[in-house]
């Protein structure tokens, strides 16, 4: 064993010791939610109308489009880990009855690119982008505009107030897969 590979456990046990005493609360959970996001099956997802792809957690599903009466703008996909929500008359999803442990991502996309639409910079987190008022009181929403280089976008997000850390901790990985044309 080299003599760095000593000091790498011996700071591992100090912070399992640490841990278990209440000392280092922050040490389980971001072990916690590198456990989740590494024991889980990722699947890519590329949009034909828009050419925007994204990383999902297998468990979960991708629809090419919401179950909504939207004309403009287009939809490019909806990533969600529940049940799909029933259809809606409204231009948004209907997430009435949609699981409030559950994550809701829409990305919608223009024809072109709209000069008041900033260019788009990698996400890491959901905390990136501006929240928002949501239609549904157990849910939290977020959004945001941006471009690519080859149409403009917006995202819309819906966040379940019974989500699991490591629902988000996905969502956030999720998030920082999503590549724009």
């Amino acid at each position: 064993m080299t003599p760095a590979q000593g000091a790498g456990r011996k700071t591992l046990a100090r912070r399992a010791v640490l841990l278990s005493s209440g000392l280092l609360p922050t040490a389980g959970m971001i072990s916690g939610m590198r456990r989740a996001a590494a024991a889980t099956e990722w699947v890519n997802y590329a949009s034909p109308d828009s050419g925007a792809s994204i990383r999902y957690p297998a468990s979960w599903a991708v629809d090419a489009r919401a179950n909504v009466n939207l004309l403009y703008p287009h939809q490019s996909l909806a990533v969600r880990s529940a049940a799909a929500p029933s259809r809606s008359a409204e231009d948004f999803p209907d997430l009435s009855s949609y699981s409030t442990r559950g994550v809701y991502l829409w990305l919608l996309h223009y024809d072109g690119l709209h000069q008041d639409c900033p260019p788009f910079h990698a996400l890491t987190s959901h905390t990136q982008l501006k929240e928002q008022v949501s239609e549904f009181g157990t849910f939290s929403r977020y959004g945001a505009l941006f471009s690519g280089s080859q149409r403009s976008f917006i995202v819309r997000l819906w966040i379940g107030r019974a989500v699991s850390q490591d629902s988000t901790s996905l969502l956030d990985k999720c998030l920082s897969s999503l590549s724009l044309p």
